[in-house]
């Protein structure tokens, strides 16, 4: 193994991490769109327009907390496996050196 891998390794885990952390952000915000719009009359939106920009605030605060603990799981899970990766390929003699 030379010695960029895990330099491209770290890379790639970034970019896939911030890639996560879009698409969960994005798919939080729209269920919860769908769960307000779906449960909510139309009156009350009119009303209250100021209190839902609050509980949007409030959504997304959470949505963030859910999502860091979530990035949290996947970046342990891969960095296990990427060990586990590492281990299996000392133990096997490295896979072909030249």
């Amino acid at each position: 193994m030379n010695n960029e891998m895990p330099h491209i390794i770290n890379s790639i885990l970034i970019q896939r991490t911030l890639l996560l952390c879009v698409a969960l952000f994005i798919l939080c915000t729209i269920t919860r769109g769908i769960m307000v719009a779906h449960y909510l009359p139309m009156n009350l939106w009119q009303e209250h327009l100021s209190d839902f920009g609050a509980m949007w605030l409030m959504g997304a605060k959470l949505d963030m907390r859910s999502i860091g603990i979530a990035l949290l799981i996947f970046v342990a899970l891969h960095y296990i496996t990427q060990s586990l990766c590492f281990i299996a390929y000392i133990l096997t003699g490295g896979g072909g050196k030249a």
